[in-house]
């Protein structure tokens, strides 16, 4: 009921913002032209969309092609990712991990939604939009039947208020029933935004609230289920396979809200400009997103990007000795030459385990009798960053930009304890509270087209984390070879963090510790990027030293039943005080003969210590199709077949007691990997719709059949997935 309450209240927002930019376009009806090819011509709707991503700390802009590409379409269903790098328990929406250690994310304080990012959006991924007409997006994902199915409904509204201000929300639902026993997923979120770029004054705010439940089977009860169904008498469906649980959920109810905006203070400076160039870029107005520049900031070489709305067609007094010629005008351009920056960060989730129906065997220790709805935890975190930049560009002998920030988290966990001396132990909350108080700068160069650099320091200085610190940086060099586009990037950071909370502390009904005596980790990683445009080539190599590495391992006793081992399921931190090197390469080669493409991706990782890091040796993607357009601009399509692979390892496995991956127990180790997964797919765009029709594991039951990701948990066998994708304009 709630939820059709929230989804009635957005959809009113919806015709309400709908309705006034109607009024809107009404009052300006030379606003643009309709795209050709557009099916809205006669209604001379302009359906230009301009998006672009915010850094979390300073709310920079970075320009992004518009989230509305057809290619690869067919992937974004999938748990895996597009280039099937997840680990994760086989059905859409579950928990993930990747195999490829450098690209997994910092651990989070908020430690149960880090394994839920395909569905999380941070702040940093969502895309904000400038638009000339409402748009709308529509996407519908689906597969399977009312037993074993997939839905994902994802609707996406943008329109701008007038030039400066846009606004909109984003609503979206996914309900996988799995297709194997209790492994449900269903997630929903409601976030609504908005943006303001000013000459002055940008605003970036984003408001977001999840319900995300799951069903937790514990893998199943025999893997040869999968490999070996022959040993059976009886042939069993997926849905007939026998798991560890039911009945056992985990829960999160996250709230957040993340805003952030800056005021410049500089001046105003007279250009040149060719009246044509205003004209053929007036869509681009009010904006430059280019790099991580901020908007209004633009550079003598991006003219076109200026606000036409200051156009002012005569020379001002004192500007007589400027030339110019018959279609050249005057723009007033902002040159900002100090900004004040504040970013407000606030995050709240309460994570339930919901435990029924869990067999005695499963768990080796109970810390308070079986009423889980003490087992709970709380977090809360509100984060606040004030930062002063002195902006590069605003005059030819500053080169560089320059910020100097400080911040302050207060961190407040609730968690179970237990009363000592009564008899059942007797429950009460117990509260943690953490405060952080950080310094830290940056410099930066993003103008220009050839060379551009970061580098950002930063220390703890006060709070439970003192002697914290990171220094992070990167710098590319863009040059032109031959033709083609040639990109040379080097990375570097250097990190000593103290582990996450949870880590730290956790108390629940079946795992229970304080470890107080933690030291902190510190990583030390250099990367090297090369990669040439046309030549559709990408090299990287990496290499990273770890310190104290900190993680979450099985480690329950076993015991004997009917001549069968059972080990039980408990976890535990622990930490490698040794070093461990992680090095890394990966080769991406995009070739192409005429409308035949084949798209491959191999990374090769190697871990000094497999023990306590493992990962595969070989991780692989390759995608062979034909792309070409059916009819002119209007029908394009890809029909092909992709293969992820990667060699055995010994993958972590899951605990569903912390909802987070974990270090398989020493006493009964598996490995999983050396199976392929092929899906074939039809992908096609339609002028303003997208849609696919993929078979999915279209090889299941043939090879080995060991088709897991992680230990014990089955991926889903071959199923038909479709999906479709509506673009709206007014």
């Amino acid at each position: 009921m709630k939820r059709a309450v929230i989804y009635l209240i957005v959809n009113i927002l919806f015709i309400s913002l709908t309705l006034a930019q109607n009024k809107l376009n009404e009052s300006q009806p030379n606003r643009g032209a309709a795209n050709k090819n557009d099916s809205t011509e006669t209604t001379n709707v302009p359906v230009e969309v301009h998006q672009w991503h915010i850094d979390e700390r300073f709310g920079r802009v970075t320009k992004v092609d518009a989230d509305t590409l057809s290619h690869s379409f067919q992937g974004v269903s999938l748990s895996e990712g597009v280039n099937g790098e997840y680990n994760h328990l086989g059905n859409m929406g579950s928990p993930r991990l990747s195999r490829i250690y450098f690209n997994r994310t910092e651990s989070q304080q908020d430690l149960f939604i880090e394994p839920l990012n395909m569905f999380i959006i941070q702040p940093k991924d969502f895309y904000f939009t400038n638009t000339k007409s409402p748009f709308t997006n529509l996407t519908y994902l689906f597969a399977g039947d009312k037993v074993t199915g997939e839905d994902h409904f994802k609707s996406y509204f943008a329109t701008n208020v007038n030039k400066k201000l846009g606004v909109g929300f984003l609503f979206d639902y996914l309900y996988g029933r799995g297709s194997y026993n209790s492994q449900s997923t269903s997630y929903f979120n409601g976030t609504i935004f908005a943006s303001y770029l000013g000459d002055k004054y940008n605003m970036h705010l984003l408001v977001s609230s999840y319900d995300m439940k799951r069903a937790e089977n514990g893998g199943i009860t025999n893997d040869k289920y999968i490999t070996n169904p022959e040993d059976f008498s009886k042939k069993l469906s997926s849905s007939d396979i026998y798991t560890q649980m039911e009945s056992t959920w985990n829960r999160d109810k996250i709230f957040s809200v993340f805003f952030t905006h800056n005021y410049g203070i500089g001046f105003y400076k007279d250009k040149i400009v060719d009246k044509s160039l205003l004209k053929k870029n007036d869509h681009k107005k009010n904006m430059s997103l280019e790099n991580t520049k901020h908007p209004e900031s633009p550079s003598p070489k991006e003219l076109s990007k200026i606000q036409s709305s200051n156009v002012i067609n005569k020379i001002e007094p004192g500007s007589e000795d400027i030339k110019m010629n018959s279609n050249d005008t005057i723009i007033r351009e902002f040159v900002p030459v100090t900004r004040f920056i504040h970013t407000l960060k606030l995050e709240t989730n309460t994570h339930r385990y919901i435990s029924n129906e869990v067999p005695n065997s499963y768990y080796e220790k109970t810390y308070y009798p079986n009423d889980s709805i003490y087992d709970r935890t709380k977090y809360l975190s509100i984060k606040n960053t004030f930062g002063i930049e002195l902006c590069e560009g605003f005059n030819k002998w500053i080169q560089s930009g320059l910020i100097a920030y400080i911040s302050h988290e207060l961190r407040n966990f609730n968690m179970t304890d237990t009363i000592a001396g009564t008899n059942p132990l007797q429950q009460s909350q117990m509260e943690y509270k953490e405060n952080i108080i950080k310094l830290g700068g940056e410099l930066s160069r993003s103008q220009g087209k050839a060379f551009h650099y970061r580098l950002l320091g930063e220390t703890t200085l006060a709070g439970d984390a003192i002697g914290e610190f990171r220094l992070n940086g990167n710098a590319n060099f863009n040059f032109n070879f031959l033709g083609d586009t040639i990109s040379l990037q080097t990375k570097g950071s250097i990190t000593n963090q103290l582990p996450p909370f949870i880590f730290r502390h956790y108390h629940s009904q079946h795992l229970w510790w304080d470890n107080n005596g933690l030291s902190k980790e510190m990583k030390t990683r250099i990367e090297g990027i090369f990669t040439a445009k046309k030549l559709g080539t990408y090299l990287g190599f990496g290499v990273e030293n770890v310190k104290n590495y900190t993680y979450l391992a099985l480690n329950g006793n076993s015991y004997t039943s009917d001549g069968t081992t059972i080990w039980y399921h408990n976890t535990g931190v622990f930490q490698n005080t040794d070093n461990i090197q992680i090095i890394n390469a990966t080769l991406k080669q995009n070739l192409h003969i005429k409308a035949l493409h084949w798209d491959n991706e191999i990374t090769y990782q190697k871990s000094s210590n497999q023990n306590v890091l493992p990962l595969p040796d070989i991780s692989l993607y390759s995608n062979i199709y034909l792309k070409g357009s059916l009819v002119k601009n209007v029908l394009r399509a890809e029909l092909g077949a992709d293969v992820k692979y990667f060699t055995k390892y010994y993958a972590p496995d899951y605990s569903p007691a912390i909802a987070n991956f974990t270090l398989q127990n020493p006493g009964n180790k598996i490995e999983i990997g050396n199976y392929p997964i092929i899906n074939a797919y039809v992908n096609v765009e339609w002028k303003h719709t997208r849609f696919y029709i993929m078979f999915y594991h279209v090889n299941c039951g043939s090879g080995s059949r060991e088709y897991f990701l992680a230990p014990h948990y089955p991926i889903n066998p071959r199923m038909l997935k479709l999906g479709i994708s509506w673009n709206f304009y007014n």
